[in-house]
């Protein structure tokens, strides 16, 4: 067997992988656009081709990034709320939105974007680098980072530096002397918040997994990833009074150096809301003016937020002959009739083309596939 050969099981599995793979990020029916929805929380891209072509930051739903913009360069933002799609408005230059069908470009219902529109995130405004380690966070209230994405260094304060020898230490064992190499990263502000995030809490107002057996390897000052639920930047936390409400305080230490030589230190607070936190914070709220007030200005501290999701594709969960099958069954009777017709002639083609392989036991090559459907043009 030569190198460019494949069999019929090494093809079948590697489609049936593929289908798989497209099942699981796209299980939604990408037929109809949001924008008729009005403002609502959503999954969202932001459509690069788009914005290089018009200059201006763009806002794309699920359906159009599928439907609109299936070979422009796509950047996934995940949910955020109060925005709708923008293709097919002045944000957009080039077609109309296809679902849509629209004769004209729409006025964009947007009043603002933020960096995560231009592909930047956290603080550092970096592009998101999915072989980064760590993880990044999203901050649950975003009135003030409109809903930024944070790396775990930069919720700390840490440079790329501090950050890489954080995670070399964490993959060294402990040391015989029984000191743990770990504890030498640890500064005094998040001993202090440790101890602090230890305080007896509103009775039933969490869930610990402190026996969790996720043990994942975040940066030391960062509460696992089991251990909480939703995250609050400093920049929003600034903003309100979280005071009262329980959860784990991380503190973001920075250092400003000044014209004598010296060093400003700045500290900064985020929370870390744990398991049941809606709960806690309601009960909370008919006691405390301050949490009712919190609870008034961003209800979705206490109520599951709403985010809209299209609905199921019949066809995600289905082989691509399965779906094919499908779409024949819906089309008219004479363009039923001339698909098969089509598939009968290409089968009668493609058994006539493969016997003398079957019969003198030859490999089919890539070459000879290609060789075959070039001859049907």
């Amino acid at each position: 067997m030569t190198d460019d050969s494949v069999t019929a099981w090494e093809l079948l599995e590697k489609q049936q992988a593929l289908e798989k793979m497209a099942a699981e990020k796209y299980p939604w029916n990408p037929d109809e656009c949001t924008r008729h929805m009005g403002v609502q929380r959503q999954l969202l891209y932001v459509c690069q081709t788009c914005q290089t072509a018009s200059g201006k930051p763009n806002a794309i739903c699920y359906s159009c990034s599928i439907r609109c913009h299936t070979d422009h360069d796509l950047v996934e933002l995940f949910s955020k709320r109060a925005i709708t799609c923008d293709c097919g408005t002045n944000q957009i230059k080039g077609d109309p939105c296809f679902l849509r069908k629209i004769g004209e470009l729409e006025k964009s219902d947007n009043a603002f974007y933020g960096h995560n529109f231009n592909n930047q995130f956290c603080e550092c405004d970096s592009e998101y680098n999915e072989t980064e380690p760590g993880i990044m966070v999203q901050c649950l209230v975003g009135t003030q980072c409109q809903e930024d994405w944070f790396h775990e260094r930069c919720i700390l304060g840490l440079s790329i530096e501090e950050e890489k020898a954080a995670r070399k230490a964490l993959s060294k064992p402990v040391e015989s002397s029984g000191v743990n190499l770990l504890d030498e990263l640890e500064s005094a502000h998040n001993v202090e918040h440790s101890e602090a995030s230890e305080e007896p809490e509103a009775t039933g107002a969490f869930t610990t997994d402190s026996e969790s057996e996720d043990e994942d390897e975040t940066l030391p000052g960062m509460p696992n990833a089991g251990e909480f639920d939703a995250f609050i930047c400093w920049k929003c936390l600034s903003a309100d009074d979280f005071s009262e409400i329980p959860g784990i305080r991380v503190d973001r230490v920075t250092w400003t150096a000044t014209d004598s030589g010296k060093r400003n230190k700045t500290v900064q607070t985020s929370l870390f809301l744990r398991h049941g936190y809606e709960k806690a914070i309601s009960e909370l709220a008919k006691d405390s003016p301050a949490v009712l007030s919190l609870v008034k200005k961003h209800p979705f501290l206490v109520e599951p937020e709403q985010t809209y999701e299209p609905p199921q594709d019949d066809d995600a969960n289905s082989s691509i002959f399965e779906a094919g099958e499908r779409a024949l069954q819906n089309l008219p009777r004479e363009y039923a009739n001339n698909g098969i017709k089509a598939y009968s002639m290409m089968r009668d083609k493609l058994t006539k083309f493969l016997a003398p392989f079957a019969s003198e036991g030859k490999v089919v090559t890539q070459q000879d596939v290609a060789t075959f459907f070039s001859s049907l043009n």
